[in-house]
């Protein structure tokens, strides 16, 4: 992979593509509204497999950088990083990583009984019990919390819970 400037060895490769193409992109190079290369032609400027390709643009994702369409390709949605935090969950394979990435810190567990709004929320009949968990989850252990969360466990599911897990 070609430098403009000094890179950190020690960073896996999409980390690399990632920080050129941001740079890139806040630079001007691919103003907003533009797309960026294919992955293919990515792949051939970064001297890097797809995959890595992909894991990059995921990162650009993730930072409300590019949007991505099938059939159209990658395009430049803004040229500033976003503030803020972003956990995809698409399948319940990605379930792990959210687990992973963030503690939560649970302040309070109660059993509800889904009333209609409840229930329209949940996609369960009126009546069903659920196990309320309300916490705060940090990110890399930080003192301040990023957010407050509420999960439902369906109370066939709920067993015990902490007052606090990850």
């Amino acid at each position: 992979m070609q430098s403009r400037s000094p890179l950190l060895a020690h960073q896996p490769q999409y980390v690399l593509v990632a920080q050129r193409l941001i740079e890139d992109v806040t630079s001007g190079r691919y103003p907003v509204g533009s797309l960026l290369p294919t992955e293919f032609d990515l792949c051939t400027q970064f001297g890097v497999s797809r995959h890595t390709v992909r894991e990059a643009i995921r990162r650009l994702l993730d930072r409300g950088l590019v949007t991505r369409q099938r059939g159209i390709g990658t395009t430049v949605k803004a040229n500033r990083v976003e503030t803020r935090y972003v956990q995809t969950t698409a399948k319940i394979a990605d379930l792990p990583r959210y687990v992973e990435d963030t503690l939560l810190v649970t302040t309070q567990a109660e059993e509800v009984i889904a009333d209609e709004v409840l229930a329209e929320l949940l996609k369960c009949p009126p009546g069903q019990r659920w196990m309320k968990v309300t916490g705060f989850r940090h990110v890399n252990k930080g003192k301040l919390p990023m957010a407050l969360t509420d999960i439902y466990i369906n109370a066939a599911y709920g067993g015990s819970v902490n007052s606090s897990a990850r």
